[in-house]
């Protein structure tokens, strides 16, 4: 007998205000979201880190606003990387205007580029995919000692990759 997939909307409006309106974001099961709006920000830590694939049906800001805080929220509680699956137009914004050092920290880079937060999976359309759902699987959280980069650490690695930046490349002083 086949189990019943649960579909729970996060978000499904153009902004945010109100009593209800949250950007656009779905959880399938417990483990997959499709896009990541402001919706997601509804839920538990727990049930953030249960999340192990990320599907983006674009790049505009409601279907992704999320994504960033999500990473940084739970890197440090996850074994493997959470999988970011997108069209490679998609994952080439992201990386340039969201997770490019100067916005927010390159998740797929850290801790490591073996072990990062985050994997991007390139996907084409039409093309499907198979995601084992983790309800099979009990959750493994990383070591405590095995990562240099503890729960929301966005403004420390900012800082680590400012400083390194401005040894290299001294910063302007004059007034703009």
């Amino acid at each position: 007998m086949t189990e019943a997939m649960k579909l729970k909307v996060l978000g499904c409006s153009g902004g945010i205000g109100g009593a209800q309106p949250r950007t656009t974001s779905f959880l399938l099961d417990d483990d997959i979201l499709i896009d990541c709006g402001t919706g997601v920000g509804d839920l538990t830590l727990d049930e953030l880190a249960r999340i192990d694939h990320v599907f983006l049906t674009h790049a505009h800001l409601d279907h992704i606003a999320a994504l960033p805080l999500m990473i940084d929220s739970v890197g440090e509680l996850r074994q493997a990387p959470v999988q970011v699956h997108a069209t490679p137009e998609t994952i080439r914004i992201l990386h340039s205007h969201i997770f490019n050092w100067l916005v927010w920290p390159d998740f797929s880079a850290i801790p490591d580029h073996h072990q990062p937060f985050m994997r991007f999976q390139p996907i084409h359309v039409g093309e499907r995919r198979n995601c084992a759902t983790s309800s099979s699987r009990p959750p493994s959280p990383r070591s405590s000692t095995g990562s240099r980069w503890p729960r929301g650490t966005c403004a420390r690695a900012c800082r680590a990759r400012s400083s390194t930046r401005s040894a290299v490349r001294p910063r302007s002083t004059s007034a703009t």
